[in-house]
């Protein structure tokens, strides 16, 4: 029986990116070689590159803490498919970057690859379960906070009751309950912070509406904080980060659905995920609620009963004017994402949704062969070859050459060996 050492051969990009970076990075100061690194839009078809790109562009900035967009942004290598990113310039220590680049499923051997692709880093940095990339490079990692306090804190989020107001919400989209209380808190830094809090059932003790001073019991807390973007050619926007809570304040990557839901089911999932299923559920920043369920009930006639300074504290909360905080916040989210990319925030969420998909989605033969930068036929001769010589490919690459497609999640596990296999076959040539 033939065998072979995976880590003979892993293609981390096709040979003429790495060729490309490593020209480009040959005009850089040698002493700054390290903060600099390549995105790669070659995995996915030519028509789909520059909607990659642009989604990189957005997912690199909303995971850093540079307030100037420019610096935050990849940059294009002229006449190529590469982005080049300096950590320095997206404020990701370099130490936590290499943490990241350890998960990095197609590096050559146990190497931090120079090229890495772009839309395998869409998914590391918005899915916080998997890992905690997002945390990481957006915190560093002696920064990640553990809890909603510590969250805010590091957002300069104020705490002072005087300056909230919110509402509690009825026939909510995301609530499983379907009542959710949401609030809006100031903060120091020019941007804004919104809340919200929920239970699987609401009864007396989880009721909003049974302590409209917001004392209630309940499961689930989702935190949005817009961080002051500005760009050089004046303009100022933000951008958001996110926070899931379990009832003590407590950071869960994931929400349960038995409380919350995704109904834009962020990688096929119903739970919500930290941070893709915020990022395609707030398509345009900050959602506008369905309805205000105290002032609904006020305008049926129903008192609202409180002594008076009470009273006064709690309709400047639930009264509050709310439209015109959240079109002043979604219009500061727009005008970042039209420095991001160009596009409008909705358009934006559905390429999003769109390069998160198509990487999650089963490879064809077609595809595994792009990744591996060659045509099907070869993938198809290579895999044959292999087998012929009692190469023990596995059940899932010997189908591939078939044409079964393999899950994304075991081509990450296996690319090595498909790629060992295809240098066996060259090398027979």
């Amino acid at each position: 029986m033939q065998t072979f050492c995976a880590a003979m051969l892993a293609i981390a990009a096709s040979a003429g990116d790495l060729e490309c970076a490593r020209q480009d990075r040959a005009s850089i100061p040698t002493a700054e070689w390290g903060y600099i690194f390549y995105l790669s839009t070659s995995g996915v078809p030519e028509e789909m590159q520059a909607e990659l790109a642009g989604v990189v562009a957005f997912v690199a900035a909303s995971a850093s803490r540079e307030v100037l967009l420019e610096r935050q942004l990849p940059q294009r290598v002229e006449n190529s498919n590469l982005w080049r990113i300096d950590l320095r310039r997206l404020q990701w220590d370099w130490r936590d970057w290499r943490r990241v680049l350890k998960r990095y499923p197609y590096a050559p051997g146990n190497s931090y690859p120079l090229v890495i692709r772009a839309d395998w880093l869409v998914v590391e940095l918005t899915d916080a379960f998997s890992s905690d990339s997002y945390y990481r490079l957006l915190y560093g990692g002696r920064n990640i906070p553990k809890t909603r306090d510590q969250f805010l804190r590091f957002w300069k989020v104020d705490n002072d009751k005087t300056f909230r107001f919110g509402l509690i919400e009825g026939a909510s989209g995301v609530s499983v309950a379907r009542t959710r209380w949401i609030e809006n808190r100031p903060t120091a830094n020019r941007g804004y912070a919104w809340g919200t809090r929920d239970s699987s059932v609401i009864e007396n003790r989880t009721d909003p509406l049974e302590n409209l001073g917001g004392g209630f019991q309940h499961e689930a807390e989702e935190w949005i904080v817009g961080i002051p973007k500005w760009s050089e050619t004046g303009a100022r926007g933000a951008l958001q980060v996110y926070f899931l809570a379990n009832q003590k304040g407590e950071r869960q990557e994931r929400a349960p659905v038995s409380i919350v839901e995704d109904h834009t089911r962020f990688r096929g999932l119903a739970e919500i995920r930290n941070a893709g299923s915020c990022m395609q559920c707030h398509a345009t920043g900050i959602n506008e609620p369905t309805t205000n369920q105290l002032r609904a009930l006020i305008s049926s006639g129903v008192d609202l009963y409180a002594e008076q300074k009470l009273q006064q504290a709690l309709e400047r909360f639930h009264f509050s004017d709310i439209d015109k905080e959240i079109r002043r916040n979604r219009e500061d989210f727009a005008d970042a994402m039209r420095v991001c990319n160009g596009w409008a925030p909705e358009e934006n969420a559905r390429r999003f949704r769109k390069c998160v998909d198509r990487y999650d989605q089963d490879l064809t033969l077609e595809q595994a062969a792009r990744e591996l930068s060659l045509p099907p036929l070869e993938l198809r001769l290579a895999l044959a070859y292999a087998s012929a010589r009692n190469v023990q490919l596995g059940a899932r690459l010997s189908a591939l050459a078939h044409g079964r497609p393999i899950p994304r999640s075991v081509w990450e596990g296996r690319f090595h060996d498909a790629a060992a296999v295809v240098q066996l076959w060259k090398s027979k040539q």
